[in-house]
């Protein structure tokens, strides 16, 4: 089966750089059913990135303009 996980946040290399729990449950989803199944991820486009690659069966489809991730901080 063809499946397509679409989400912001996904490790941006085969190094699973990961930031929060949602790349993390991304991740692990899409490595599990990648097991039986095609899974393509299209992900919003961080630097650093290549615009497509593979981490282990998992084609990964970076998208959309470098976005810039900010924190504030609070004091």
């Amino acid at each position: 089966m063809k499946i397509c996980f679409i989400t912001e946040y996904f490790p941006k290399s085969e190094n699973l750089e990961i930031k929060g729990g949602v790349e993390a449950v991304a991740f692990n989803e899409a490595y599990y059913l990648s097991k039986d199944n095609d899974i393509t991820v299209l992900t919003s486009y961080e630097e650093g990135m290549e615009k497509e690659k593979n981490i282990g069966n998992i084609k990964v489809i970076a998208c959309g303009k470098k976005k810039i991730l900010y924190s504030k901080r609070i004091i």
